[in-house]
């Protein structure tokens, strides 16, 4: 499921000129602006009102940038990005509770946004 994201992800124009092909799991690979992800929990099943049963998955995507304005864009084109991911398995996408940070000792920002997808 989320290997079709990322791949969408890669082809979305303004989120890959932002960050190019830095999109991966639990840490950046390479320095630069990234996106990077992990699943923080995988609801089970529920069933509304007899309709067929829904699953949420929820994720948590991090932007990385040196500058506050590019690493709110990267969090703007990603937070587009999955908006209009398109899949015949997902009902829809919920991104929630933008959180900025800023790594002295690095000297990097970072926007942690977490991410519901909700599928059949």
């Amino acid at each position: 499921m989320i290997d079709s994201i990322v791949q969408y992800l890669l082809g979305y124009a303004s989120l890959a000129a932002l960050v190019g092909t830095n999109v991966s799991p639990f840490i950046r690979i390479k320095k630069g602006n990234a996106v990077t992800y992990h699943q923080i929990d995988d609801n089970e099943d529920i069933n509304l009102d007899l309709s067929p049963d829904i699953h949420r998955s929820d994720y948590q995507f991090d932007c990385w940038a040196k500058e506050y304005n590019t690493v709110k864009n990267i969090e703007k084109e990603l937070t587009a990005a999955l908006r209009h991911y398109q899949n015949i398995d997902f009902q829809f996408v919920i991104a929630r509770s933008p959180q900025d940070s800023y790594d002295e000792k690095t000297k990097v920002f970072r926007v942690i946004l977490q991410v519901s997808l909700t599928r059949r």
